[in-house]
């Protein structure tokens, strides 16, 4: 404390490279502070093995496709080597975006069980929104159904805040994006 925060930051040892909140070592499989990961190495790939897991391939996707190529094996190994893109799950995000530019209501979706400071991100939501001349409603719900949702049509657009748990990744039957 005496040499002051840049001396302690040169000393400090680097955070240990995390994927999906766990820390990677390396191939010798101790957990010894020398054999800690920082970052992935320059050509290396990352392989998910097991059943499809939607939400950690898109996290995968989305996170470290760019730069690392992701692939699946079923679980059993007997299905194929599948290699997975992020191309479709970036278009529809672009496509999303632009269809929440115009979007004049939109409705905010918070879930019982949500995510810790949902609230207080759902008062900045409301207020930026209002700011820039939308209707904002809130909905409190356990799980979107077409049929809970399809009872408002004057929303045209559904804001999230729920956890990764309970978001719709595949929303293809709800009649307004979320």
């Amino acid at each position: 404390s005496i040499l002051g925060p840049l001396v302690a930051a040169a000393l400090a040892k680097p955070e240990p490279w995390r994927v999906c909140g766990r820390g990677v070592h390396g191939a010798s499989g101790s957990s010894e502070d020398d054999d800690v990961c920082v970052r992935a190495p320059a050509n290396c790939g990352i392989l998910t093995v097991g059943v499809t897991d939607l939400t950690l391939e898109r996290r995968l996707l989305l996170r470290h496709g760019h730069a690392h190529p992701v692939w699946r094996l079923e679980q059993g190994g007997a299905g194929a080597l599948t290699r997975l893109s992020s191309d479709q799950i970036l278009l529809q995000r672009y496509r999303f975006v632009e269809i929440a530019k115009s979007a004049a209501v939109f409705g905010l979706l918070l879930c019982s069980t949500g995510a810790l400071q949902g609230q207080a991100v759902a008062d900045r939501l409301e207020v930026l929104l209002r700011r820039a001349g939308r209707r904002v409603y809130r909905f409190l719900i356990g799980r979107p159904s077409t049929d809970k949702l399809g009872n408002f049509p004057e929303v045209e657009c559904y804001v999230s805040l729920a956890s990764s748990e309970h978001f719709p990744f595949n929303s293809r039957d709800f009649h307004v994006p979320i």
